[in-house]
């Protein structure tokens, strides 16, 4: 389960009681942190609550190219980040644990690139072992707002290069990974990538199947891009059982309208469809573009399935 919503999750005074609950539940938790907030004695209440994984976004080895990106976050904030990084370090090695693993999450910008291997060596510093990029959303930055050497945020989206050039970009980026730090390109690019162009394929996106969204007012909705939209909002777990809703008319009439090629706008315009489909295999699998999903998944028997008017 990841413990997030449109903020900064160290914020919540329940954190960590949902942590525990969620892990006597047996579940794996994650949430995505700006890593700002931190002090001895929440490190080592984070590291014996036995949370998996933080994700700490963090767009650059640069402390200026960091302050200009995230609006409000001076100089001093990057230092601070490395600073809370080490100290939840510290309490691992103190008490002789593993988790949570951290790793470092990037937006992935053409200003970026020529520092990768000052980033990797950072994560070799601090001990991070995977480096993910994710693709600029656009949407909503101003005009003015520019990186240290004058070039506008809006232009940075690594989408904006030429296939031959932004595969030649990933590439790059990839070729800095080694046994200590994995890195993990932006999987809107993965077919480019691998070369890979499904017959009979369409795009959609597997939160629909994998990853609803639920708010603390106790809305469900498709995915964390959708939460607080109301455009998409599938039901109310305050109200209705989640299997009623995760099962019910509107979640399968919106499964439906991606497999058949007709999501709605703010799913057409989303970074995130990226998942090809392919048609079925011989052996019963779907394929999209970075994992297989059994064609039981999509088109078995289970309630959840897209057979609709017994199609």
């Amino acid at each position: 389960v990841h413990i997030q919503g449109l903020g900064e999750p160290f914020l919540s005074k329940d954190l960590l009681p949902m942590i525990r609950y969620a892990k006597s539940l047996g579940l794996q938790t994650h949430m995505i942190t700006n890593m700002t907030i931190m002090t001895p004695q929440l490190a080592e209440a984070l590291v014996l609550s036995g949370h998996d994984m933080l994700a700490i976004s963090l767009d650059s080895p640069d402390p200026a190219v960091v302050a200009h990106i995230r609006r409000g976050a001076h100089f001093d904030v990057f230092e601070r980040i490395l600073r809370n990084i080490r100290m939840v370090r510290d309490a691992q090695q103190r008490l002789g644990r593993q988790t949570p693993e951290m790793v470092i999450y990037a937006i992935s910008l053409k200003a970026t690139l020529p520092r990768m291997a000052d980033f990797v060596a950072m994560c070799k510093d601090l001990g991070i072992r995977e480096l993910c990029f994710q693709d600029l959303i656009t949407q909503g930055i101003p005009d003015q707002a520019c990186l240290p050497d004058g070039e506008r945020l809006a232009d940075q989206p690594l989408r904006s290069l030429s296939d031959a050039a932004l595969k030649q970009a990933i590439l790059e980026m990839k070729r800095h990974a080694d046994d200590a730090v994995n890195i993990v390109p932006p999987h809107l690019f993965d077919n480019l990538i691998l070369d890979k162009r499904f017959k009979n394929a369409v795009v959609s996106c597997l939160d629909l199947w994998e990853r609803p969204a639920i708010g603390v007012d106790g809305t469900v909705t498709p995915c964390c891009f959708t939460l607080g939209a109301g455009t998409l909002d599938m039901g109310n777990i305050l109200g209705q059982s989640f299997a009623e809703i995760w099962h019910g008319q509107r979640y399968q009439a919106l499964r439906w309208a991606h497999i058949t090629g007709r999501p709605p706008e703010i799913c057409r315009n989303c970074t995130q469809m990226f998942q090809w489909l392919d048609a079925p295999a011989g052996n019963g699998e779907h394929r999209h573009g970075y994992a297989h999903c059994y064609r039981s998944f999509f088109m078995g028997d289970r309630r959840c399935s897209l057979r609709m008017n017994g199609q």
